[in-house]
């Protein structure tokens, strides 16, 4: 984990954002928060991909992966074939080496519409950012450096699809400008604000112009669009830094380029000419930092779109760019949207007071009056309507991009969040899609609108999803106010249909269970989700209070569930077996041993173990019945070996002790030894545990032996096995202490094991022979 940005805030938090590398690339999306107050971490968030094994050495060259993505992109004409967009980036980057021509970065990334963390899901990509001015647009093009195929592709400059309304009308306004002496004129440059919001109009491609004015008195229909962009971008900053205290979006001040006017070219005719336009537009231009208003009257609107939601909205694009930077697509941008809507509605009530209102462009969209309505997302005609409740129980809920309402995801799926902001700013009751029943009391707009914000800037990653998303609120929540806050916006995200109204202390997460897994967990209350996944294996979840299964939990078809809630306390432990006996120790020599035990209320199993001339036991053995009878073993009276048995009992989620051991003289049938066939690491038991925990693992082989115990953070906690050990069947008690016997805390902890066939040695480069074997087991410690 790479340390790539810190922050200090209001509230005495350090918040320190780590990025995953494999070998030294960056894993996209594997990011880890870390959120410390007075020297000690407070809260962790983020998710890692763990068992990456991957080569990294491209088997295509960078110049083919950018041949695939310019093919995928088929662009009309590219910025760094436009002289014009080629001095604005040198311009812009003070630097006139600066260029838009793609330069590669190798990441390991997933493929399109993969969200688990799972090993199996991660190429290795070259990524390409590739803008184009005709159609005017701009994209993160992956290509698999194995075979040159198209991973996936990410926008790179959001904007309201069908763009939004905008009105020229807000009264009559102060705003700031600057006077030019040389020319006794008048431009839209504010110096006052940071490090200035200037606000140009759109010529073409190639340039901008200063609108001027020579009495600083801008009534004319062409400065009306600019100067009304103008003043909205000067409040939208009066807006962040007084309320959240953030100075532009990069906290630092950074210049606030506004162009108004704003048109696209998105066709041209055989001889180069923009013969296309979009209009009805308006967007963030991360690549150049800049807010593109588009001038409107075509289809959609009727105006300008230069309002204070529409400028909000834009400028909230570029403060996750510079905090979360949430990837634009799937739920993550839908989620960069909503917080678009929160923020450019807030602003707009932060201006007008009273006057301000939940729907969004409501000011000239056609038809329907509004573009999107927080307040009810359902409500407007077709191609406008969102889902307020997640997941596909709402008939608005999009998960096809060809079938979206707004046309894509991240524009249609927003309205969940949107409802949830609207729903704690003013309250509300009701039943959501998914026929649950809810109730929400108003916190107010200025306390949610806090929370979110505190959400966006420290809490999300770049991959963050609805699940994140509502975790996050709640921690922002609870540092900013209290239990009646935290409270509310629990149950404003069940009322969308997003977690459950009720705290919970264990979470399991990115997590697949197969069909040789058992996963027993039990607390307070569980949450299970949104990536957990069962496939065919067997999983017990036991709560006093409540168990969730958060959206994207799936179970399918084979696997056996089971969640347990109710007012008892957690079943105790399995008894020991007993009355363990050898039923034939004094029979006919040459006998198999045939053992026999008394049954254990609740034990579905049992396991036998076996210790021949004190050689070291191991497990030979699990059966349903209390009764075995050892094949490989026979009796000898003439024998000074022994043979050594014990039982244990064992159920879904549990193992018990051993019962006391029985011995007869006998020996083992050498070409029966049973000894394992492969190597294996075997759940621990019981799992979770307090104060001991048994691992057992095998070895078909003799072998060098690690097994070390590993917290959260991939510290080694305590060294179980490092030596050469023998073909067997074995096991090694921990005792939930670390390497110098203090007691570690409760929490989940990884054993993992690493045998090398004996002989091999360790390279820098690779293993000769035989690979290692490599297995790790998750075990809770509950004290």
């Amino acid at each position: 984990m790479v340390m790539y940005r810190t922050e200090n805030d209001d509230l005495g938090f350090t918040h320190y954002r780590y990025q995953q590398t494999y070998k030294g690339i960056k894993v996209e999306g594997a990011e880890m928060l870390v959120h410390a107050r007075d020297g000690h971490a407070v809260r962790i968030n983020g998710g890692i991909v763990t068992g990456l094994s991957l080569k990294i050495s491209p088997e295509i060259s960078e110049r083919l992966a950018l041949d695939s993505a310019l093919s995928a992109v088929s662009a009309g004409v590219y910025r760094w074939e436009s002289p014009a967009w080629e001095a604005r980036i040198k311009e812009f980057k003070n630097d006139p080496n600066a260029t838009y021509y793609p330069q590669s970065e190798l990441v390991i990334a997933q493929s399109s519409g993969q969200r688990d963390m799972l090993p199996d899901n991660y190429r290795l990509a070259y990524k390409f950012a590739i803008y184009s001015s005709v159609p005017y647009g701009g994209e993160n093009i992956y290509i698999d450096a194995r075979n040159g195929s198209v991973l996936k592709r990410v926008p790179l400059i959001p904007d309201i699809s069908s763009g939004t309304a905008a009105t020229l009308y807000n009264g009559s306004r102060t705003i700031i400008t600057e006077y030019r002496s040389i020319s006794n004129d008048y431009i839209l440059n504010d110096d006052t604000r940071g490090d200035g919001v200037h606000t140009m109009r759109y010529v073409s491609e190639s340039s901008n112009e200063d609108v001027t004015d020579l009495d600083n008195d801008w009534q004319s229909a062409n400065q009306r669009p600019s100067a009304s962009g103008h003043w909205a971008a000067e409040k939208t900053y009066d807006y962040f830094i007084n309320v959240h205290n953030r100075n532009s979006f990069d906290t630092l001040g950074a210049l606030i380029q506004v162009v108004a006017n704003y048109q696209w070219c998105i066709s041209v005719d055989e001889f180069g000419i923009c013969d296309g336009w979009l209009i009805d537009n308006a967007g963030w231009d991360p690549s150049v930092e800049e807010l593109q208003l588009g001038r409107g009257g075509a289809d959609l609107a009727s105006d300008d779109l230069v309002s204070l939601d529409i400028v909000g909205h834009e400028f909230s694009h570029a403060v996750d760019q510079y905090s979360g930077n949430l990837v634009y697509t799937d739920e993550s941008g839908a989620l960069e949207e909503s917080f678009g809507d929160i923020f450019g509605t807030m602003v707009e009530f932060y201006v007008e007071g009273g006057s301000g209102n939940y729907q969004i462009a409501e000011d000239m969209w056609i038809p329907d009056g509004f573009l999107r309505d927080m307040s009810d997302p359902h409500a407007g005609t077709v191609g406008k309507r969102q889902p307020d409740t997640y997941g596909t129980n709402d008939p608005f809920w999009c998960t096809d991009p060809e079938s979206c309402e707004a046309g894509d995801i991240v524009h249609t799926n927003s309205g969940v969040q949107n409802y949830w902001f609207y729903l704690l700013a003013e309250g509300g009751t009701g039943s959501n899609s998914n026929g649950d029943s809810y109730s929400v009391v108003s916190i107010g707009r200025d306390t949610v609108a806090a929370i979110a914000y505190r959400n966006l800037t420290q809490y999300l990653t770049s991959t963050s999803d609805y699940a994140d998303a509502r975790e996050g609120s709640i921690w922002a929540a609870s540092d900013l106010y209290g239990s009646t806050e935290v409270a509310q916006v629990e149950n404003a995200w069940q009322a969308v249909g997003v977690g459950p109204s009720l705290p919970y202390d264990i979470v399991l997460q990115n997590e697949t269970v197969t069909a040789d897994t058992l996963i027993y967990v039990a607390g307070n209350t569980i949450t299970a989700g949104p990536a957990y996944t069962i496939n065919s294996g067997r999983v017990l979840l036991l709560a006093k209070n409540s168990i969730t299964l958060k959206p994207g939990f799936h179970a399918k078809a084979g696997s056996k569930f089971t969640a347990y809630v109710g007012p008892v306390d957690i079943p105790p432990p399995l008894s020991a077996p007993t009355g363990l006996i050898i039923v034939n120790a004094g029979g006919e020599l040459g006998e198999n041993p045939i053992l026999t035990w008394n049954s254990v209320t609740d034990a579905e199993s049992y396991n036998v173990s076996r210790q021949f001339a004190s050689g070291g036991w191991g497990n030979i053995a699990s059966v349903s019945v209390t009764l075995y009878t050892d094949v490989q073993a026979v009796l000898n009276s003439s024998s000074q070996d022994l043979l050594e048995y014990y039982v244990t009992a064992v159920n879904p989620y549990d193992e018990s002790g051993p019962s006391d051991t029985v011995s007869a003289f006998g020996s083992l049938q050498k070409a029966r030894l049973g000894l394992p066939a492969t190597y294996a690491l075997h759940h621990a038991y019981p799992n979770p545990f307090n104060p001991t925990v048994t691992i057992r693992y095998d070895l078909p082989e003799p072998a060098n032996v690690t097994l070390v115990v590993y917290n959260l953070l991939g510290r080694e906690v305590v060294r179980l096995v490092d030596g050469p050990l023998g073909p067997a069947y074995h096991q090694v008690v921990w005792r939930g202490r670390d390497r110098n016997g203090r007691e570690v805390p409760s929490g989940l902890y990884i054993a993992r094991l690493v045998a090398r066939p004996a002989g091999q040695a360790r390279l820098v480069a690779r293993p000769v022979g035989k690979p290692a074997f490599t297995q790790s087991v998750k075990m809770v410690l509950l004290r």
